[in-house]
């Protein structure tokens, strides 16, 4: 390591020497600069009127500035300080000022110490004639004949003994003595003597400044020569403890458009000429550079367009990049000081910027910062109280702005929704968020078991792999009959019926395909959403094989919903009798209305609840499409029985208790609670 002082280069351990003066370089922990101020006292004669010479030997200014570690810091002290001093038989007195300029780009600001260059801190003529510093460098005192001492003025920056200082101190020569005028010992080596911390950066471009007063005072009784010794001056970085950047927001949504503002803030200070660049690198390409085996310059597509904020620190405006969701590095590089910084930055996944049913949870639904939960008012059709609403998917929903957050954040008269993509099979499901907090799927499941797809835990709400067909058998494509004017397409009738080898009292999987038939009957479509009716399962299918026929009341702990999605609860929070009753209050209890309005509004946005019908356990068949229609929940209530929504005419059970083999339609609610044990039902 070399370092620079006034142009010329000094190896650590090399002395340089002005005249008589000696300068030395001390390293403690960081970046340190000093300089060494050698006084030299000498009395001319030893008469009455004997003058004494008090002088800097340094002739030309010395500037250190050396950078070394994470931060810089310099030092300068003026060059000369003259004191002249003729001895009278009471005492004559003589200061002289020091004046010393420091400046860092350190977070932690600096500290400047003052000691002698050695553990004698006296001005020496010879080992029997010194001048000795006055009292304490704790405390200050006036000076009396044969001392000499240090003072900063209180209107310095100064961190000792401050009160004990002059307001401020005058150039005195030959003048008589001033018990007013106080000065503090000066430090050794062995303790040196902390005269100024500046504990932020705020002052780089324009250093502090602070001012050391030196005075002396003699009579007869000192002896006539020249007394000298050396001052050391230390200025030491303080890193502080911020040694990254910081990034604000720390995490941002994932951005599909121009991008978004991210504020980077290093703890280093730079000029507007300093050259900055800020890179925001994928956590695979930061492991490649931080290994080697890439560059920048093979990273340049990854560098952000930034702008300075003007701000003292190094602080800048960033344009994010469009990334997908994931773990980032914000990489910055300042060539000047041969520093790198980095921090992780993640974009976050929200409701408005997900593509994959997989990619859902309840977080983000939850997630108050783009997510708004829609009044309970906003259905379309009457609410309770009679009301008409007109709310319609067109007018109440929205697909957000593309930056990760709803064009009606904060309007509760808008259902939020998002149309997504089941990663297994690439059919697409609408999901809203409703009055209750949570996000549904607004169509039926339609997950086929087809040969060769086996589900699994990364995209399944399972625990471990599994091929349903090896359990179910792969579908027919024999044509099935007709319901309601629909061609149905089934397995095999008799796998349905109860007393069949594999029917009603057996656990097997049991699944039928609706090739895509929508709901277009009796019912009408929905909203003019025409929707799927999707594949029917039985319970056992439903809850992906985890609940065996011998387990009487039992919450099933996994499901085909995607991942990140459950069949609905039983009961409570994401249960069906939540959502309708407790939330929309669309009905009083669990049982008939007594009218079909309530299912006349299920039907209708937001909850769009197709009229699909269900395969019957007894027959086999296809039943009641356009008519009415079923939805499993989790929990089952006996060894053949399992609870269900179901809407028919003028009945709405949200907990309808039906037989395990029976052919429902699925939805899944965003996943809101830790995977259930299996255990019996309290």
């Amino acid at each position: 390591m070399t370092q620079h002082l006034g142009g010329r280069k000094l190896s650590r351990k090399r002395r340089l020497g002005l005249k008589t003066s000696r300068l030395y370089l001390k390293v403690f922990y960081g970046a340190v600069p000093v300089f060494c101020l050698a006084f030299m006292a000498t009395f001319m004669a030893s008469s009455i009127y004997a003058p004494i010479n008090m002088s800097n030997a340094v002739e030309t200014q010395i500037n250190a500035n050396i950078t070394q570690g994470n931060y810089s810091v310099s030092l300068t002290v003026t060059p000369q300080v003259n004191l002249n001093l003729i001895a009278y038989p009471m005492g004559t007195m003589s200061t002289g000022v020091a004046t010393v300029s420091t400046q860092t780009n350190a977070p932690g600001g600096y500290k400047v110490y003052m000691g002698m260059n050695d553990d004698e801190n006296s001005l020496i003529l010879d080992s029997n004639n010194k001048i000795s510093s006055t009292g304490s460098f704790t405390s200050t005192s006036p000076l009396a004949n044969g001392k000499w001492g240090y003072a900063i003025p209180k209107n310095d920056p100064t961190v000792i003994t401050p009160n004990g200082f002059n307001t401020s101190y005058a150039q005195l020569t030959n003048a008589e003595p001033d018990n007013s005028i106080m000065f503090a010992s000066l430090p050794t080596n062995e303790q040196p003597a902390q005269l100024v911390a500046q504990t932020s950066t705020s002052n780089y471009g324009s250093p502090n400044v602070f001012h050391v007063w030196y005075g002396v005072q003699a009579d007869h009784s000192v002896a006539a020569g020249t007394y000298t010794n050396s001052v050391l001056y230390t200025a030491v970085a303080n890193g502080g403890t911020t040694s990254e950047i910081n990034l604000t927001p720390s995490e941002t949504p994932n951005l599909t458009g121009s991008g978004q503002t991210i504020k980077v803030t290093t703890p280093l200070y730079t000029t507007s000429a300093t050259n900055v660049d800020i890179y925001m690198l994928s956590q695979s390409d930061y492991e490649d550079l931080s290994a080697g085996t890439k560059t920048l310059a093979e990273l340049a597509s990854s560098e952000m367009t930034c702008t300075s904020t003007g701000e003292a620190y190094l602080e800048y405006n960033c344009t994010a990049p469009a990334n997908s969701i994931g773990q980032y590095q914000v990489y910055v590089n300042i060539p000047e000081y041969s520093q790198t910084f980095h921090k992780q930055f993640n974009y976050i996944a929200t409701f408005f910027n997900i593509t994959t049913m997989q990619e859902m949870t309840n977080s983000i639904c939850n997630d108050s910062r783009y997510m708004t939960t829609p009044s309970p008012d906003v259905i379309q059709g009457q609410n309770p109280a009679g009301t008409s609403h007109t709310a319609s998917k067109n007018a109440n929903g929205d697909g957000g702005d593309g930056k990760g957050g709803p064009a009606h954040y904060g309007d509760t008269n808008y259902v939020a929704y998002r149309t997504l993509t089941d990663s297994r099979d690439g059919n697409t499901y609408e999901v809203r968020k409703l009055a209750d907090g949570n996000c549904w799927m607004v169509n039926n499941l339609n997950l086929s078991f087809i040969e060769n797809r086996t589900l699994t835990p990364d995209d399944t709400n399972i625990t471990s792999s599994i091929t349903p067909a090896s359990i179910n058998g792969p579908d027919s494509t024999s044509t099935g009959g007709t319901s309601n004017g629909k061609t149905q397409t089934t397995e095999d009738t008799a796998q349905w019926k109860e007393g069949s080898t594999a029917g009603a009292y057996s656990d097997r999987w049991l699944s039928r395909s609706t090739n895509d038939v929508r709901e277009t009957g009796a019912g009408g479509n929905i909203t003019g959403e025409n929707q799927k009716i999707g594949v029917y399962y039985n319970w056992y299918a439903a809850t992906a094989g985890s609940v065996s026929k011998s387990q009487g009341a039992t919450t099933a702990s996994q499901d085909i919903c995607p991942k990140g999605w459950w069949l609905p609860r039983y009961t409570g929070n994401g249960s069906w009798m939540y959502l309708i009753k407790d939330t929309y209050s669309l009905i009083t209890s669990s049982g008939d209305q007594g009218s079909t309005r309530v299912n006349d509004i299920l039907h209708q946005f937001p909850f769009s609840l197709p009229l699909s019908g269900n395969v019957n356990s007894a027959s086999g068949a296809t039943v009641v499409q356009g008519a009415g229609g079923d939805w499993w929940s989790q929990g089952a209530n006996s060894n053949t029985n399992a609870r269900a929504l179901l809407i028919s005419g003028n009945y709405t059970s949200p907990e309808n208790n039906d037989y395990k083999t029976y052919g429902f339609s699925v939805r899944c609610v965003a996943q809101l609670f830790r995977r259930p044990r299996l255990h019996p039902r309290q």
